[in-house]
């Protein structure tokens, strides 16, 4: 079983195509929301928006990096990369944890964490 979700979760890093168009529908639609909640002019929307600029950099920098591994020859140079990758994709989740906790404040103005 791990080793299917092992070959599952490899397709999707490998096309990133598909992990960059799933993050940008996810935050689409938290835009969206953020908008029709706070208006086009709020500063919840600026603040995102802020948020959003450095997601996708790191996104991008996290790619980059998958795309340089899987089109390494030298196996050496390909296990020194993982390591990392790795930082870099924990790095990403952290703050794309703490946008969509962030954003949770600009619907709801509830502080989910402390209940």
């Amino acid at each position: 079983m791990v080793r299917i979700f092992d070959l599952v979760f490899a397709d999707v890093l490998i096309d990133h195509t598909t992990l960059i168009r799933w993050f940008e529908d996810i935050v689409g639609f938290i835009k969206c929301a953020v908008i029709l909640n706070n208006g086009n002019d709020s500063l919840e929307l600026a603040c995102m928006e802020k948020d959003i600029e450095v997601l996708s950099g790191k996104l991008n920098q996290f790619t980059d990096e998958i795309s340089v591994i899987v089109n390494s020859s030298n196996a050496q140079e390909r296990l020194s990369l993982i390591d990392h990758v790795v930082e870099s994709y924990l790095n990403f989740c952290k703050q794309f944890s703490k946008f969509i906790y962030d954003c949770g404040l600009y619907l709801y103005e509830d502080d989910f964490l402390q209940k």
